[in-house]
């Protein structure tokens, strides 16, 4: 179970940050910032959605309890994962860029 809520978590993280921002911005009434915000969401909901019904079916991840007990392969699997989280960060970055409200201005 514990293996479930760990993979539930990012994807509800990305799912509630881009609501925030979308929310916090006040730009609702922008096509695009309301377009990608859902987009994001709705990606984020299937992939926490897909990960936790996977683990909770199977009750565990086979592909990750095959390469834990090679060293090299462990290695290159979390390598993998923090490049995924990284770019994912950026994405979620730009998403926030786009809904927070542009600052005014300054007049001399």
């Amino acid at each position: 179970m514990c293996q479930a809520l760990c993979l539930l978590c990012p994807g509800s993280n990305f799912f509630l940050l881009a609501l925030f921002t979308l929310l916090a911005g006040d730009r609702t009434s922008d096509i695009r910032s309301l377009m990608v915000s859902i987009l994001v969401m709705v990606w984020a909901f299937r992939i926490a959605g897909f990960l936790f019904l996977r683990v909770l079916v199977t009750g565990s991840d086979t592909r990750f309890d095959s390469i834990r007990s090679h060293f090299w392969s462990f290695k290159g699997f979390w390598i993998g994962q923090m490049l995924w989280l990284i770019k994912s960060t950026f994405l979620l970055l730009r998403v926030a860029l786009l809904c927070l409200p542009n600052p005014r201005p300054r007049h001399p």
